[in-house]
């Protein structure tokens, strides 16, 4: 068994995840893996936000700009009586993009695309010592194009990653899993998202992420304490003109260190979470890219 686990640990690391396309640099907006490494088990409802902000200096600019992206997310996990293996998920997200630029502030804002997933339980035991528990989960969905998307926001002098919503469908993978024994755990948290073109052509470039997360749970009485530590690592491929041209300043690759303080009792769960980057290799516009911050509050039933 043990085996069997260390080679869906390699694949899991090697696996990829969906992240929000910037027309700069990176920008993720995720959960970074709060909270999973606690309620893998659980079914909940969730209230996130999710923040990231870059700077940058974009081709032929004459003043550098500073971006934020954010999104408030409202998601439910739920697993069936009659297959309780199979875990439907769901997100309802609102977003919020600003961009401070030479003394003027462009905002975007609306609901995002909605999210449907399906998640089936591989593996979920312990070793044979009985001292480590492992849980390991795969699945897929869609993002489907609900989300504020205009397809003339050049217009408004601001890029195509700045709609709320990619406008068009995508396709969703994703493969978690945590080995923990009483107090301590390592959880790999990665999803993929390929998507496909907006009607007038455009594609906005396919995205992965993968965090390696190590936590440890710290009894306060009634309440459970849970620091972890990790890595977080995003891949955002270019996005392509309808004529399959890149667009210049977007896409790009980065390495971060993440943080987050978890806490927990039998029906509640909160947290923060905060990452900056280790690595980056971005467009050249690209400045100060990709710090994040993340709260969340969950009811766990």
């Amino acid at each position: 068994m043990i085996k069997r686990f260390f080679v869906v640990f390699c694949l899991a690391v090697s696996s990829i995840s969906a992240v929000n396309a910037c027309d700069a640099c990176g920008c993720t907006v995720s959960g970074l893996g709060i909270g999973l490494m606690t309620d893998y088990r659980s079914n909940f409802i969730r209230l996130s936000y999710f923040e990231t902000r870059f700077n940058s200096n974009p081709e032929h600019g004459h003043h550098n700009s500073t971006d934020v992206f954010s999104r408030m997310d409202v998601s439910v996990r739920y697993s069936f009586a009659r297959l309780p293996k199979l875990r439907f998920i769901g997100h309802l997200p609102y977003g919020r993009n600003r961009r401070n630029s030479n003394d003027t502030e462009s905002t975007v804002h609306g609901f995002s695309d909605m999210k449907f997933l399906l998640n089936y339980t591989l593996l979920n035991g312990r070793t044979k010592n009985d001292k480590a528990s492992f849980y390991v989960e795969a699945g897929g969905g869609l993002n489907l194009p609900t989300g504020k998307y205009d397809g003339d926001i050049a217009d408004k002098n601001l890029p195509e990653n700045f709609n709320i919503g990619n406008g068009s469908l995508g396709y969703i993978f994703q493969l978690n899993s945590v080995l923990s024994n009483d107090v301590l755990g390592l959880l790999i948290n990665n999803n993929y998202q390929l998507n496909s073109e907006v009607e007038d052509g455009y594609h906005f470039g396919n995205q992965f992420s993968s965090q390696l997360t190590a936590f440890k749970e710290l009894p306060i009485g009634n309440l459970g304490f849970i620091p972890n530590v990790g890595l977080l690592y995003e891949k955002i491929a270019s996005d392509e003109y309808s004529n399959g041209n890149n667009v210049p300043e977007t896409g790009g690759e980065g390495l971060f260190f993440s943080s987050a303080l978890n806490f927990k009792t039998d029906e509640w769960l909160a947290g923060v979470s905060y990452s900056l980057p280790i690595d980056q290799h971005y467009s050249s516009g690209v400045i100060d890219a990709g710090r994040k911050l993340a709260f969340h509050f969950s009811y766990l039933f």
